[in-house]
């Protein structure tokens, strides 16, 4: 299956569901990078109202794909202990096709993570066509703010890093008041360190 048949799939999945979605990840910082990036997944944020990762686990077995939990501690990539206690909250629920990790898959983004409503909401009104129809999609800032919060935390997140240069890099029209405000409402704090391997106006956001 190829990333596109399986974007179709999952949008087609969704939808039939009446299940609020958009597309993140990836996907959705290709189409801002100054040059776009191979990515083998499927990248969706989700909210279905309650039961969110039960929701999650039956639409990856529908697609064919054996479900698995992410939470936070493994997302964030520590502290080792709550990883090995796997008592952290559910983030992302992904699966790869024939388990294979370097397969084509998808990943659930669930509304857990605190920048999920606000992105979610505003990726309805951004629709782009994939070659199927129209879909939601995470605006521009939405992405970057996905990429800083996911950097604060964890040890090492090279894709996230890359995908924040190439997009300052092309040069968006950026709503920088509302980027302002998720850092402060989303209470994202880069070390020292971190803010030197970013672009010189993202670090003004701070």
């Amino acid at each position: 299956m190829t990333l596109t048949e399986c974007l179709e799939k999952t949008v087609a999945l969704l939808k039939k569901a009446e299940i609020t979605f958009a597309v993140g990840g990836g996907l959705a910082a290709s189409l801002y990078r100054y040059e776009p990036r191979l990515t083998g997944d499927v990248d969706v944020v989700i909210a279905t109202g309650g039961h969110d990762v039960s929701v999650a686990k039956k639409l990856l077995q529908s697609l064919g794909f054996e479900p698995k939990l992410i939470r936070k501690a493994d997302f964030d990539g520590g502290p080792l202990f709550a990883i090995k206690k796997k008592n952290t909250p559910v983030v992302m629920v992904g699966g790869r096709e024939n388990k294979n990790l370097m397969g084509v898959g998808v990943d659930f983004l669930l509304p857990v993570l605190p920048w999920v409503t606000d992105a979610l909401a505003r990726g309805q009104e951004n629709q782009v066509d994939f070659g199927f129809g129209l879909i939601p999609v995470l605006t521009v800032e939405d992405v970057l703010l996905t990429k800083l919060y996911a950097l604060q935390s964890a040890h090492n997140r090279p894709k996230d890093l890359d995908d924040i240069q190439s997009i300052m890099q092309a040069a968006p029209e950026l709503d920088e008041w509302y980027i302002r405000i998720q850092i402060e409402k989303l209470g994202i704090c880069l070390t020292k360190p971190k803010r030197l391997l970013l672009p010189e106006k993202v670090v003004s956001f701070f």
